[in-house]
């Protein structure tokens, strides 16, 4: 009873010290808004921005199916037998509930709704368990390969002489590798569910590089010296996924994949139109999640 009052206590705090970083960063968003609203306001007139924006938001809907997808091929690793098409219409259903205070409503909706479609609570545990790993896991190699030279470069100033990122790989590679070797042990890992593993992680991959190209379409559409260097704006959308991700209390990372987009496009080089990229690809961001919420709200569950 008290190490599990002890534990309840802890989540709160994490949780409230989660909440209080998400508001230090919208108050830092706020402000930045409020000393480039000038140019900010020049940057959304822009016919160019409006409808990379736009287009975007159909691209962000249709790359969001890559997530559902690999949840999907995870669950039929685990043994259970959704279906692809039920899957996708619960996942697309439930995904807009991250938007919601705690940044984990989406998980226990979709656990909710497959579990009274017939999955097994094995299934479900271990294809949560597996997608925010292995998703972490992605991003964090996009991250890693493209974002943590410039990070180096710029700020440490070890560029060249650091071999911090291979080391950082060769780690997740370690953690990859040694968690394989536990499920074999435990007679968890059949040769399905390693492949089905290796195509969720291959989804999420796709997924993480689209989603730095639409941020560097985006980018671009105010910048015109973005065109020649997508490779950083790629790694920066990967470590603001991560940042929004891992924040508890942040509602879809709100504030926090602000901060870190402006700050990582900052140091790439593009200055004032970091900011409105990050506002712009926000707003991407969450037109998407509706466009597969109504979809999926709108088609018939087999």
């Amino acid at each position: 009873m008290i190490s599990l009052t002890r534990d309840e206590n802890l989540s709160k705090v994490v949780h409230v010290a989660g909440f209080l970083l998400m508001l230090a960063a919208i108050i830092f968003i706020g402000f930045r808004v409020q000393e480039s609203f000038r140019v900010l306001a020049a940057d959304f007139a822009r016919p160019r921005f409006v409808v990379t924006i736009i287009g975007a938001v159909f691209a962000y809907s249709a790359a969001c199916g890559l997530v559902g997808a690999a949840w999907v091929l995870l669950l039929s690793g685990a043994g259970d037998k959704l279906g692809m098409r039920n899957g996708l219409i619960i996942f697309g259903r439930t995904q807009i509930l991250k938007y919601l205070p705690s940044n984990v409503l989406h998980f226990a909706g979709r656990y909710g709704m497959a579990r009274a479609a017939g999955a097994t609570h094995a299934a479900l545990i271990f294809s949560t368990g597996a997608e925010i790993a292995i998703m972490v896991m992605a991003a964090s190699t996009i991250a890693i390969l493209l974002v943590m030279p410039l990070f180096l470069q710029y700020v440490v100033g070890a560029f060249g002489t650091s071999y911090a990122p291979i080391a950082i790989l060769v780690a997740l590679g370690m953690l990859l590798a040694g968690s394989l070797w536990w499920l074999r042990r435990e007679g968890m890992l059949t040769r399905r569910l390693g492949v089905m593993t290796l195509a969720a992680y291959c989804l999420y991959l796709c997924f993480f590089l689209i989603n730095g190209m639409l941020l560097w379409l985006v980018l671009t559409a105010v910048d015109d010296g973005a065109w020649g260097n997508p490779f950083a704006v790629l790694g920066v959308g990967a470590a603001a996924w991560i940042g929004g991700f891992v924040v508890p209390g942040a509602p879809a990372g709100l504030g926090i994949r602000e901060v870190i987009v402006t700050s990582g496009l900052e140091v790439a080089g593009y200055g004032t139109s970091a900011l409105a990229a990050a506002l712009g690809f926000r707003i991407v961001t969450l037109g998407g999640d509706i466009i597969v919420a109504l979809v999926a709200f709108a088609l018939r569950r087999p």
